[in-house]
């Protein structure tokens, strides 16, 4: 194996393994809402969409996220839980009334420790000052960390920016 394929393997294994650990984050949790979105869009009783704006860069409604909510109520034990899978996931320690989030859009500097620290997707669309990926013209070839790990978020995000391209 050469060391290029070598560097190639050792990526990929810490992208898929990051993944699993995050799977305790409350990130997946964005992934099967937006999967289920996915799914019911344009069917007779699905729920309305909300607008770009409303949404994370990804598509993802935080507004629906467990740390969103849990900061809005001070649910210390859900902070607590998410502190711990943190550490366990990125090796930080975060005191769980330290723990919040206001949402991706969010100007008040509170976000979850991987919206702030680890999500490439976020991090691109404030550099780009798009209202979402679905409205970025280089979505088409993005290969954003986030879509690899999460393709159900990426195919709901695929969809818009072909219904509005």
């Amino acid at each position: 194996m050469s060391e290029q394929e070598r560097r190639q393997f050792l990526v990929k294994g810490l992208a898929l393994g990051t993944a699993v650990v995050v799977a305790d984050v409350g990130l997946p949790r964005c992934a099967r809402l937006a999967e289920a979105a996915a799914a019911t869009e344009g069917e007779a009783g699905a729920t309305k969409e909300r607008p770009l704006e409303e949404l994370a860069y990804c598509g993802a409604d935080c507004q629906q996220c467990e740390l969103y909510k849990a900061t809005r109520e001070n649910d210390l034990e859900v902070k607590a839980r998410f502190a711990n899978n943190w550490k366990k996931a990125f090796g930080v320690t975060i005191a769980a009334e330290d723990v919040a989030c206001d949402g991706c859009r969010s100007d008040t500097g509170r976000l979850g420790y991987h919206c702030s620290s680890v999500c490439d997707v976020r991090k691109c669309g404030l550099s780009r000052k798009v209202t979402s990926c679905a409205v970025c013209e280089d979505f088409p070839s993005c290969d954003k960390k986030l879509w690899e790990n999460w393709p159900a978020m990426h195919a709901l995000t695929e969809k818009r920016h072909k219904r509005l391209g």
